[in-house]
């Protein structure tokens, strides 16, 4: 456990001042214009209140060290900035995020949706639906059916067109499975599993009268059931989100960053896509993990693994991954825990440098803050988004999805993260996940990526648990050493 003079010390004892239900600051309906960061409408939190002139000096100071964002007014929104109940399901869920967060181009559809993008989100939509009860969830399951039916026919050779040419047969692969999972969710639904297709219809017929027929065709297609397998459908629906996956994974190989980092920070490697990293747990003591009902013992030693997100934190998740390389992670403890709210790990407890020694330097790495806005093209670096004066902008990365990785930085200074790192295992169903406004932690930490398999060993982790080791799996070719190559 870290002393306590331990400089990081006083960032847990920041965080378990606040409650998990306890959200963010109310947020103004209208954002202010970006001009220099004292637009901001609360001083910094973790500050007392400063004198006027004083204030005016640190914004002046803060403005020439950050990158000068466009006015605010411009930025595109996407998903994660509406308000909806849509977005309360989808602010929780990591593996969406994940699939948001790919940079697939779209110079091709000016602003319409990207085709795979609005086959994901109806399938997104078909999960919060059928979380309905009763027939309510048969009747709005059917009818996000019938529009994926209608996208996956209308919108297939777009589709294979946004993949490179050398991917494309592989990314058909996956469309055709894509394809069985949802014939086999609809027939267990009581949907007619062949589409309608235009070819079905006279020439001389005119749009309406197409239109007429698709509906009266699909009002008898569909069969008398009154319930389903709510698990089997799920099991299906999220294999189905796998090829969507798969496929836009494919349709953003070889592009890069769609950004340029800044100049200042190239003596920094960066993870120009994504990386997957395994970390091995093992039980202090004779403790034992439980399986996901925390029912039976599956032993001492147990593994997760996380995906890390390069191109919304690339400096950040290869910062991580350099550390983890060199074995810096290997045999260290739980440095903190709060049951249902984080993990903090990622130090040595024989290391006076407090941190992670840079190779190059000689001295102790610290990474600046590092956050992607939705909907702007590069991230904020130096700086909280309240600082920046954004503060009611959502991050792409958001810590509200269970299991997200973020790094932490002391209380007084948010560029001076090195080595440790949160993991956050926030309720998915509470008001702090779940609120538009975010919780006390929304826009103050680099989050980077999120555990995607061994959720449920998370809860578990106490005080003295041992990281055994952390290393990455894949992703090797996406791992950059440093800006100037």
């Amino acid at each position: 456990m870290a002393s306590a003079a331990h400089p990081h010390a006083s960032t847990v004892a920041f965080l378990s001042r606040f409650p998990v239900s306890m959200p963010k600051r109310p947020r103004s309906p209208k954002r202010c214009s970006f001009t220099v960061p004292s637009c901001s409408s609360t001083p910094p939190r973790n500050k007392p209140a400063i004198a006027a002139s004083a204030a005016a000096a640190a914004a002046a100071a803060l403005a020439a060290s950050l990158i000068l964002l466009p006015p605010a007014q411009s930025l595109a929104k996407g998903l994660l900035s509406t308000n909806t109940i849509f977005r309360r399901y989808l602010i929780t869920d990591s593996s969406a995020i994940l699939r948001y967060s790919l940079p697939i181009p779209s110079e091709r559809y000016a602003k319409d949706p990207i085709p795979i993008r609005r086959i994901q989100e109806q399938l997104e939509r078909l999960g919060v639906d059928l979380r309905s009860r009763g027939a309510a969830a048969l009747i709005s399951g059917r009818r996000d059916l019938q529009k994926l039916s209608d996208l996956l026919s209308t919108s297939r050779l777009d589709v294979l067109l946004d993949v490179p040419a050398m991917k494309r047969q592989v990314a058909a692969q996956s469309l055709s499975a894509l394809e069985k999972c949802l014939a086999a969710v609809e027939s267990e639904m009581g949907v007619a599993s062949t589409p309608v297709t235009s070819s079905l219809f006279p020439p001389q017929l005119s749009a309406m009268q197409q239109t007429l027929s698709d509906a009266f065709e699909r009002r008898n297609s569909l069969s008398k059931k009154t319930n389903f397998d709510a698990v089997l459908v799920e099991q299906l629906r999220q294999e189905a989100l796998r090829h969507v996956y798969d496929i836009e994974q494919l349709a953003v190989e070889g592009v890069g960053l769609p950004f340029k980092i800044p100049r200042r920070y190239n003596n920094f490697p960066r993870l120009v896509g994504r990386a997957s990293v395994e970390i091995k747990l093992r039980k202090h003591g004779d403790g034992q993990w439980k399986d996901a009902d925390s029912v039976q013992d599956v032993g001492r030693d147990v593994s997760l693994t996380a995906i890390l997100d390069g191109f919304s934190a690339p400096i950040t998740c290869a910062n991580f991954i350099d550390i983890a390389q060199s074995g810096y992670y290997d045999n260290t403890r739980i440095l903190a825990a709060q049951r249902e709210f984080f993990v903090q790990l990622g130090e040595r407890e024989d290391d006076n440098m407090d941190g992670f020694k840079d190779a190059k330097s000689g001295g102790r790495r610290q990474i600046p803050l590092e956050i992607l806005v939705d909907g702007e093209p590069s991230p904020t670096y130096g700086a909280t988004l309240d600082e920046a004066g954004i503060g009611d902008l959502q991050p792409v990365l958001p810590v509200s999805a269970f299991g997200a990785m973020a790094m932490v930085h002391s209380v007084e200074n948010a560029n001076d993260a090195s080595s440790q790192f949160y993991m956050f295992m926030l309720d998915p169903n509470s008001y702090q996940a779940r609120s538009f406004g975010g919780s006390i932690l929304t826009g103050s930490l680099s989050t980077f990526g999120y555990i995607e398999r061994g959720k449920e060993f998370l809860k578990q982790i106490e005080v003295g648990d041992e990281v055994v080791s952390v290393r990455m799996t894949s992703g090797e070719e996406n791992f950059v050493e440093s800006g100037d190559k």
